[in-house]
Order: C-alpha cells, then sequence, then structure tokens
C-alpha cells in the first residue's frame, strides 16, 4: 500500500505520515499508562510485525490489508511504522499433472497443481517450449489448482507448463512438461489362429501390438451375434475358448481387441469347424483293488480323454488329459474300500 492510499483514502489509526522521515509513518506518543506499555514492549521485541487491514472510501467500500513492522527508533515520542514487501513468488508443491485425457467428444486435457499460497491457475501450451497459447484463470486465488484444455488435436504432442500468480504480482512457473492428446489408433491384430478345435470347443489365440482386451465374435455367418472373451483385461497376448459349439459345425469368427483408449480392432472374417463326436466303445474296468481301479475305453477317432465319477449319479470327481488318442486309459486311486462308484 503507497503512502498516496494512506493519506488519501484512511491511514491506519493513531497513524499520519512524516514527509521528513522518508516512506516511513509516524505513530504518536501514547499518553500515561499507554506510552509506558508500549515502550517497554519495544524494548522487549525490538521489532514486531503485523497485519494492518484498511478501510478505502468508495462505494462499496473496498477493503485490503498489508504487511507491516513496527520498530523501535529510541526512548523519544514516535515509533516507526514500515511497510514489509511480499517477494516470495508461489511454489509448486505437487504437480503438474495430467489427467482426463480425453478424444470424446472433444478432445481435451485436464492439469492439475498445487501451490504454497493463493494463486492464480494458468496453462501455456504449445507444440513447441515457445507455446503460443493459454488456457486458465488469471483473477481467482487458490491453492489447488486445475485448467481443462479443450480444443485440442487428437494424437498431437504438446509441451506446456503452469504459471501461478499471487495477489501481489508474483510468479511461480512450472518446469516444462509435455502431453499427448489422446490415442486414437487401434491395435494392430497378428499371428490369428485356433490352437484347438474340439467337438464342442474352440480355442482361438491373436498377439496385438499394444495391451488390450480379449474378445470374439462368432455365429453361423459372418453377422455373428455372439460375443465371448474378457473385456477387462489388458495384454498383448490373447485366447478365448469358444465353449457350446455344436459337433461337425462350421463357424465364421473374428478377434476384437479395445485399448485403453477405446479404440478398437478387428480382425478379418475366419472360420473354425468342429470335429465330429467321437463313438465310445470297448469300456472295462480293470485291475481292481481296495482303494484304486483302471478304467479302460477306445474311441473311433483320436480325441482327448475325460473321465468323471463319484459315489452316486451327481459325481463329484473328474479327470481330463486334452492329448488326442484313440486308446483311452485312467487309473483311479484313493477310493473308499467296499464302496461302490459310478
Amino acid at each position: 500500500m503507497s503512502k498516496s492510499q494512506l493519506i488519501n483514502d484512511q491511514s491506519p489509526p493513531f497513524c499520519h505520515p512524516r514527509p521528513d522521515r522518508g516512506s516511513r509513518f509516524w505513530i504518536p506518543a501514547f499518553a500515561g499508562m499507554t506510552r509506558l506499555f508500549f515502550a517497554v514492549l519495544l524494548v522487549l521485541l525490538s521489532t514486531f510485525y503485523f497485519l494492518l487491514f484498511t478501510v478505502h472510501a468508495a462505494s462499496p467500500p473496498i477493503y485490503s490489508s498489508s504487511n507491516y513492522k513496527m520498530e523501535l527508533l529510541g526512548f523519544g515520542q514516535e515509533l516507526a511504522l514500515t511497510s514489509v514487501v511480499d517477494s516470495i513468488p508461489p511454489s509448486i508443491t505437487a504437480g503438474p499433472s495430467v489427467a482426463d485425457v480425453s478424444v470424446s467428444p472433444e478432445t481435451s486435457v485436464t492439469i492439475t497443481w498445487t501451490t504454497s499460497k493463493p494463486s492464480s491457475s494458468i496453462v501455456f501450451y504449445g507444440s513447441t517450449t515457445a507455446y503460443g497459447s493459454q488456457f486458465g484463470s488469471t483473477t481467482e486465488s487458490v491453492t489447488s489448482h486445475s485448467v481443462t484444455i479443450t480444443g485440442l488435436t487428437a494424437g498431437q504432442t504438446y509441451h506446456y507448463k503452469v504459471r501461478s500468480v499471487d495477489n501481489v504480482g508474483n510468479i511461480g512457473d512450472s518446469a516444462d512438461g509435455t502431453f499427448s492428446a489422446g490415442d486414437i489408433t487401434a491395435p494392430t491384430i497378428s499371428n490369428l489362429k485356433i490352437s484347438a478345435a474340439e467337438s464342442t470347443y474352440v480355442i482361438i489365440v491373436w498377439d496385438t501390438n499394444e495391451n488390450a482386451n480379449s474378445l470374439i465374435e462368432y455365429g453361423a455367418d459372418s453377422t455373428y451375434g455372439t460375443e465371448v472373451g474378457q473385456s477387462d483385461e489388458s495384454v498383448t497376448s490373447h485366447s478365448v475358448r469358444v465353449n457350446g459349439v455344436i459337433p461337425s459345425s462350421t463357424y465364421h469368427f473374428r478377434a476384437k481387441s479395445k485399448d485403453q483408449n477405446s479404440n478398437i480392432a478387428y480382425s478379418s472374417d475366419g472360420t473354425f469347424t468342429t470335429s465330429s463326436t467321437p463313438a465310445i466303445k470297448n469300456v472295462e474296468i480293470t485291475d481292481i483293488t481296495l482303494n484304486s481301479a483302471v478304467v479302460r475305453w477306445q474311441t473311433n477317432e483320436k480325441a482327448t480323454t475325460m473321465l468323471i465319477w463319484g459315489k452316486t449319479t451327481n459325481y463329484t470327481e473328474q479327470y481330463l488329459d486334452d492329448a488326442k488318442t484313440t486308446n483311452h486309459t485312467v487309473r483311479l486311486t484313493n477310493l473308499d474300500s467296499g464302496t461302490e462308484y459310478h
């Protein structure tokens, strides 16, 4: 606050200017015990600081405050009141960080940071460190800052820095940073193949050049109609098992992968044919002991080996071997002696 402001508006209580003492303002001596109290206080403290609150003559009134210090210049009748200028800029205590990158409905990005003191929120940005554009508020005074920049070009990399200015004009700038305004490139699907094709299921595998989820669309024709897979995973090596298909049937399918920015890739249309249902024959149970038995059977074509058993027709145990053969053998162990099994 300048001397003229104090003179022309409203001087601090008990203060008046002393032009012969430069820019200081002087407090006339207090009377009686009050003078003695302040004299003793200043002798002990020498100097103390305080916040001066003033009301400027205006309609409506304008309120402001300034930092001052009071110091003892001698044991005379006067005390000196000197303005203390704030020259410390806001410091960035956290951030800046980039979040909420979006390409729909428009390409935008949000930048957040915090400062050590209330100040404005400005972001400079551009394709180089010359920046050239800015977003934000020059009038707000906060310590938690958030600026959303809109109208960006999707896929472009931008340089940026943040600036915070306090209420006396001290400037705090961040270092230069960069952000990408949204990934708009879909994953690339490669190495798509059928890794297994059985009578009631198939396994389809493929790779992508970036993390994405794993989905298969399939159906009787290229309109598909059914989708299976893992929609919430994010991997580059994909494997989806399609269950419930009909033996000896041909299906159309395509792989589908979506990355973390919702860019979706589709493979070209493909087909797979399930195997026929094997015919089981020559089932026999041999080598029965108190706690074990061997089950054997044959199939008319190579097939996997699967056996389920239990003490009732609900069964409770299962054995599965994906190796294909026409001669199947399963040894059951840890059976209960004297118990009938289904």
